[in-house]
This record gives structure tokens, C-alpha cells and sequence, in this order.
């Protein structure tokens, strides 16, 4: 099979919206050159691949299935960089010499500002932060002891571990 542009441009405001949309329940702020990106490689990878399709009353589920790869694709990438990232400075903060005064006020300060954060949660996430990483409970323990879903325990969680993130990062660049 063969695409024309018109056939193309035809679904690329399917594919920007559904772009759009994956990552905006993942991050807060959109980046346009991000959309444009992905956009510009779903329509690459449909072109090349276009002859894998078999019956083509199908294109646009194929399209969005194609998208969906995509930005799984992108999602990947980004995790493995902040991963990698973070494990670096990690290696960087950490010293030999534990008990060097500056490290431990230093700790001590990430500490009480962590405390704060957590403090500004709501009620039941400070609880079910406190179960799963201080009390060392599994998301399935925690469920039973509050009389909750496993689900909406992770739901939490990762909500928590989200806004976590996001706050912190005005605090990221805390020097020794």
C-alpha cells in the first residue's frame, strides 16, 4: 500500500491528540517540541512501515497502535535517562567519610526538608508513606490493615512519589 500526504495529514491531528493526551497524565507541562517530535515519528515509522499492513480498512486503529508504541517508546527513554541520571548523582553526593560534619547536617537537612513535604499530604498518603517505606509493609499488607484495594494503595503511592518529585525540585541544587 501506498500513503499519499493528504492521507497522512488526515491523521495527524489523531496522532498529536493522542500525544497530547499520554503525556499530559504523565507530566504536568506539555512540551510542544516533545508533541511535535513524536508526531513527526509516528508519521516516519507509519511511511516505513506501511507495507506491513495487511488489510487497510484498518489504517487508523493501526495509526493509533503505531502512536501508542511511540510514545511508549518515548516514555522508556526518559525513565532509563532519569535513572541513569539520578544514580550518577547519587555516586556524586555521597562521600567516604561518613562521619564528616558538613554530610551529616547535610543529610540532616534533606531530611527535615523530606518531613515537610510529606507533611503537606494528605492524611491517608502520609499513612500509607509511613506503612510501605518506614514500617516496611507491601502495597497488598497495607491494603488489609486499612480495609482498602491494592489499587488504590499504588494509586497512593504513586500519586504521593509524583508530587514528591515535583516539589523537590526547587530544592534539588542544595549544596554541601
Amino acid at each position: 500500500m501506498k500513503l499519499c500526504s493528504d492521507t497522512i495529514e488526515t491523521f495527524r491531528p489523531l496522532i498529536r491528540r493522542i500525544i497530547t493526551r499520554r503525556l499530559m497524565k504523565k507530566q504536568f507541562d506539555v512540551i510542544r517540541d516533545d508533541v511535535d517530535d513524536l508526531c513527526q515519528e509516528v508519521i516516519v515509522s507509519v511511511i516505513k512501515n506501511v507495507n506491513t499492513l495487511e488489510d487497510t480498512s484498518k489504517l487508523g486503529a493501526w495509526i493509533v497502535g503505531i502512536t501508542n508504541n511511540v510514545v511508549n517508546m518515548y516514555y522508556r527513554r526518559k525513565y532509563m535517562h532519569q535513572r541513569h541520571k539520578s544514580s550518577v548523582e547519587e555516586s556524586v553526593m555521597t562521600t567516604d567519610r561518613p562521619d564528616d560534619p558538613y554530610e551529616i547536617i547535610y543529610r540532616e537537612e534533606i531530611k527535615t526538608h523530606m518531613r515537610l513535604l510529606i507533611a503537606d499530604l494528605p492524611v491517608v498518603n502520609r499513612l500509607i508513606i509511613g506503612l510501605h517505606y518506614f514500617d516496611g509493609l507491601k502495597v497488598n499488607d497495607i491494603a488489609k490493615k486499612l480495609s482498602m484495594k491494592p489499587q488504590k494503595i499504588s494509586d497512593a503511592l504513586s500519586y504521593s512519589k509524583k508530587v514528591l518529585r515535583i516539589k523537590w525540585k526547587p530544592h534539588e541544587k542544595i549544596q554541601k
